[in-house]
């Protein structure tokens, strides 16, 4: 039975390692809608989608962690993040699952934007500041605490 200091998360894969965003921000899950180009919009972002009537814009977390090109992942997943009464989509491999995670634990794992390419924060932040707040709770979870969890090496 989880402690009652411990929060849950999702937890998301990506070739550079495993991720979690807590649970608060994660409306939904799902898989690739269709996709409009946004003429100017920085190379991590894919474009904007329809999900429920609503436009979100779709953001390749690959792409902004890595500075990778944004590619599309026919075989990743979506994941749907409340902005504040709005939506956005973060793609990402693999989604891995809900997991609790003790808040000591959590205390001493690195941030998700730590490992950010230079200049990639600032960026999005001109974008879409809300976005920012969210992955800034985020974290990357290196392979040991993921194997302690019951993951497999990533």
């Amino acid at each position: 039975m989880p402690g009652s200091s411990d929060e849950a998360v999702l937890v998301v894969g990506l070739e550079s390692g495993v991720y979690a965003l807590r649970l608060g921000h994660v409306r939904e899950i799902m898989r690739a809608l269709p996709v409009e180009a946004v003429a100017g919009a920085p190379a991590f972002v894919l474009g904007v989608t329809r999900v429920r009537g609503e436009a979100a814009p779709v953001v390749d977390l690959a792409s902004f962690l890595a500075a990778a090109p944004a590619v599309d992942r026919p075989e990743g997943r979506w994941i749907r993040v409340d902005l504040g009464g709005r939506s956005l989509i973060l793609v990402v491999d693999e989604v891995h699952g809900v997991r609790q995670l003790p808040a000591d634990v959590m205390r001493t794992l690195p941030a998700l934007l730590a490992g950010a390419r230079h200049g990639a924060v600032d960026e999005l932040a001109l974008l879409d500041e809300q976005l920012v707040r969210v992955l800034a709770t985020g974290l990357r979870m290196p392979g040991d605490v993921w194997t302690a969890l019951g993951g497999t090496a990533a």
